[in-house]
């Protein structure tokens, strides 16, 4: 059967496979190493009392990495059940963090105009770069639709 060679977790799904573990873990990193501390770290509580605008990006960066996570790791279970709706579901998380990231830079930015953003800056085009490689694959790739079917 033409294709059947396609089937299964293989060639550039290796990739995707890794990212799809890694994404949720490094989430979760970042959750407990910087968004958490803010709320409960007692050196990050003089700062949020003296500039309000923070605890909203904050409480934004909190809620929104958790969402992530949450939504990272069903999207590992949909991939390892090889279930149908995974290409809708990876394009939709793919852009979500994406756009959380954007949010996230324009925030500080726009709280913080003094603090140098230039290295988050430059993962911008990165990151529309990675989307426009892995969006089309999810879209078009044949082994993506020979191997989730169920």
């Amino acid at each position: 059967m033409p294709g059947s060679d396609l089937k299964g977790i293989g060639g550039w799904l290796i990739l995707v496979a890794f990212n799809f573990v890694l994404a949720p873990i490094l989430l979760l990193r970042t959750i407990f190493t910087v968004n958490a501390p803010y709320f409960f770290g007692a050196n990050h509580q003089n700062f949020l009392s003296n500039h309000p605008g923070s605890v909203a990006l904050r409480l934004f960066e909190l809620t929104s990495n958790s969402i992530l996570v949450a939504l990272w790791l069903y999207l590992n279970f949909v991939f390892y059940r090889k279930r149908r709706e995974l290409p809708t579901l990876a394009i939709f998380c793919l852009i979500a963090r994406y756009c959380v990231f954007v949010v996230d830079i324009l925030a500080n930015h726009s709280l913080y105009p003094s603090l140098s953003l230039a290295k988050q800056y430059q993962s911008i085009p990165a990151g529309l770069v990675a989307l426009f490689i892995w969006v089309p694959y999810f879209l078009y790739s044949e082994r993506v639709k020979a191997t989730f079917i169920y």
